[in-house]
């Protein structure tokens, strides 16, 4: 459906009650997410990206913990799908983006609000989930370091939101951690926090700790817990 269809069939939903949204445009939108206002620009790009997970999903037999195929057949079913899995990312990232930011490219310290990570609601946080796996597979496609990079920024923000900035919300991190574990586990971990954080060790070896890869060095294949 074209774009100004589709603004047009979610601008007569909304007329009619159908679809109700709060407008929070935040402090920098996206030129497109003005045009189309922040949460049609939103729902645009969630449809791209969701769809793409799903296909995704179904394709590779992705799951739950020890559910998905292990990574060299998983390598191989993902071959055939790499636009795909490229295209899933972008849309996420962009979605994340509407109200400001940069979510796939951005250095970000530890922040105090889950909205600084383009968290503002529920779809958001499940879109940075689904962001996150697709940039694991697609990295496995053919290694990548960009792939791998995007993947575990995105993981660790996920699961910083949820047990730190939204403590007790309840949402799973299981998956999360088992994909940073297959990312490279402690030393990978410790990369990409120095990559995003970069403000010396202290704060990152308490970060590593909480997330209970707090030995020193390794071989970098611990498991996170």
């Amino acid at each position: 459906v074209p774009e100004a269809e589709a603004k047009r069939l979610i601008q007569e939903a909304i007329a009619r009650g159908a679809a109700s949204f709060e407008e929070c445009p935040g402090d920098a939108p996206a030129a497109a997410a003005t045009a189309l206002e922040a949460d049609i620009w939103e729902s645009l790009n969630w449809r791209r990206g969701a769809l793409r997970f799903y296909v995704a999903s179904t394709t590779c037999g992705l799951g739950k913990n020890d559910a998905t195929p292990p990574p060299d057949e998983l390598r191989k079913l993902a071959t055939e799908l790499q636009e795909e899995l490229e295209v899933g990312v972008k849309a996420l990232g962009t979605m994340l983006d509407a109200r400001g930011g940069d979510s796939l490219g951005s250095r970000l310290p530890p922040q105090k609000e889950a909205t600084a990570y383009g968290i503002y609601g529920t779809t958001h946080l499940l879109g940075m989930a689904f962001a996150a796996e697709l940039a694991y597979v697609r990295w496995l496609v053919d290694a990548d370091a960009t792939w791998k990079a995007t993947s575990l920024r995105l993981l660790h923000r996920y699961v910083y939101v949820v047990e730190v900035l939204m403590e007790g919300c309840g949402w799973d991190v299981r998956r999360p951690k088992e994909l940073m574990g297959l990312l490279g586990g402690r030393d990978a971990v410790a990369a990409a926090l120095e990559d995003e954080w970069g403000d010396g060790p202290a704060s990152i070896t308490a970060e590593l700790r909480r997330l209970g890869l707090g030995g020193g060095g390794g071989d970098g294949d611990g498991a996170v817990v």
